[in-house]
């Protein structure tokens, strides 16, 4: 998941600082030429997404994607949904992120495609997440995440074939049912991500601004996330999705078949440190 960088340039005048009694134009009577002072400031992420919140709730923002205000009524008349619940699109709309068990259940192709993400690091195929726009960000953390990803495409070699063909089905018959709640107007973005069992993690952040413009396709708007690992996860490999939201926190393990959905400009999240191989899909829905 990529983070949101940025920075904020103010524009300091020195008299600004002087007394009420001050004669602002003193200095040009005596002929002075006053120059402006130009002060660049950072401001993290965090920063300025506490900035936005506290205008107005995040989640009150991106609910206006959904096409109806009503959470008992999300799903139009006369349509039905094939992979999301009634009861987790309304968790979604209600609380803006929703876990939902078993969303993917054959173990065989879950334990192959964790083999395949760590066969496929080993060969080189991935990337180190960290390295990735050295040159146009220069103001990115290389330090808040060390994870390994690979870029997806839904009818690309690699999607296409087995394990990840059913996986990647899923993701898209999962967009068909958010489609008939939710505003998408945009393209899909996949990602293969593995984390080392050497304490790899993802400092918090969170994956876009809050946005309700229906005619924005650059902005994700959810957040789909399936993990790819044993069922057998246990507390002491790490590895968990913190989530952060008014002040409060929960873990989430990355049990194998569990899927994680959110929307991406409401939830601020990380991933704690792994001490087991991590592996995950993410879809984020434009």
């Amino acid at each position: 998941m990529d983070r949101l960088g940025n920075r904020i340039e103010h524009i300091h005048h020195p008299s600004a600082d002087a007394g009420d009694d001050h004669d602002e134009f003193q200095d040009y009577d005596e002929g002075v030429e006053i120059e402006e002072e130009e002060v660049v400031e950072e401001i993290g992420e965090q920063e300025l997404l506490a900035l936005l919140d506290q205008q107005q709730d995040s989640l009150e923002i991106c609910r206006g994607l959904f096409f109806s205000q009503n959470p008992d009524g999300l799903i139009p008349s006369g349509q039905t949904l094939s992979t999301l619940s009634e009861g987790a699109a309304q968790g979604l709309y209600r609380n803006g992120l929703v876990v939902i068990d078993g969303f993917f259940t054959d173990a065989p192709t879950i334990s192959q495609a964790h083999q395949l993400a760590a066969d496929l690091v080993a060969t080189g195929r991935f990337v180190e997440a960290s390295t990735i726009r050295q040159d146009d960000d220069p103001f990115r953390d290389r330090k808040a995440r060390d994870d390994w990803i690979l870029w997806l495409h839904a009818n690309d070699e690699l999607a296409s074939q087995p394990p990840l063909k059913p996986l990647v089905q899923k993701f898209e018959d999962l967009r068909a049912d958010l489609g008939k709640i939710i505003r998408l107007s945009g393209e899909t973005e996949y990602q293969y991500g593995f984390y080392r069992g050497t304490g790899g993690h993802y400092d918090r952040h969170r994956d876009s601004f809050p946005n309700d413009d229906p005619s924005d396709t650059e902005q994700r708007r959810v957040t789909a996330i399936c993990y790819l690992n044993p069922a057998s996860w246990e507390p002491a490999h790490g590895g968990e999705l913190r989530i952060h939201r008014k002040g409060a926190e929960r873990e989430i393990a990355p049990v194998g078949g569990r899927l994680v959905l959110f929307l991406s400009g409401v939830v601020d999240h990380e991933v704690c440190p792994s001490f087991q191989d991590r592996v995950a899909i993410t879809a984020w829905y434009k």
